[in-house]
């Protein structure tokens, strides 16, 4: 699996509907035609195609291990099956825009003069690290997606030590993270999710996932 990874130690990915709005302004249909040949498929869970897969709402044995933490879980998880956002043409792309928009109006951000901003004034930017120019071309289309809603994204390529580097110490806004999958999980989950890892430089927690609803899982695997 590989996407873009928001690190949530920095305060402006903090809030879960800004999440949301981001991941609503990535049109993957239209790089995976026109940059990826329509060679890639769109991962709709860590473990796609395979059996561990999220599919559905929570029913069964997966309802009873999630039923204990449910005041600490979001209310949807349990009403609505979780969909990556889809977009075939430009019209629904637009769709998912203002979606986006209206999420990161719930969060209390405002454009004002083409510039979003929050309630002190305070405008939504922040930049992309990068290791290989390549990604640049994927990157692009996706901060004039977030230019259109407002927010002002910049991106750079570095050297891979020193990308190495700011990635062991979490030293960044987003990056391209990318984890391999097993059949079977292990302890690379605790490493990956796990709330001590997120406070541990050299983890492969690069998101800053620190939650106790997902250490309890983690144990329970």
């Amino acid at each position: 699996m590989q996407g873009f990874g928001m690190n949530t130690r920095q305060a402006l990915f903090s809030d879960r509907r800004v999440r949301r709005a981001l991941d609503l302004a990535l049109d993957f249909g239209w790089s995976n035609t026109h940059l990826f040949y329509g060679q890639y498929t769109r991962c709709d869970s860590y473990f796609s195609n395979s059996e561990l897969a999220c599919r559905g709402l929570p029913e069964g044995d997966e309802l009873a291990l999630l039923e204990p933490f449910k005041a600490q879980l979001p209310p949807e998880l349990f009403r609505e099956p979780y969909q990556v956002p889809v977009a075939n043409n430009p019209a629904e792309q637009r769709a998912n825009l203002l979606k986006a928009r209206d999420l990161l109006a719930e969060a209390g951000w405002r454009v004002e003069e083409g510039v979003l901003k929050n309630a002190a004034g305070q405008p939504f930017s922040f930049e992309i690290t990068l290791a290989m120019r390549g990604f640049e071309r994927i990157v692009a289309p996706y901060a004039y997606n977030l230019k259109r809603l407002g927010i002002e994204v910049s991106y750079r390529t570095i050297d891979v030590s020193l990308y190495q580097r700011k990635m062991d110490r979490f030293e960044f806004d987003m990056a391209v993270v990318a984890y391999g999958e097993s059949q079977s999980p292990g302890n690379e989950l605790r490493d990956r999710f796990g709330s001590a890892a997120a406070h541990t430089d050299g983890s492969s927690n690069y998101m800053g996932v620190d939650s106790p609803v997902v250490d309890a899982l983690i144990d329970r695997v």
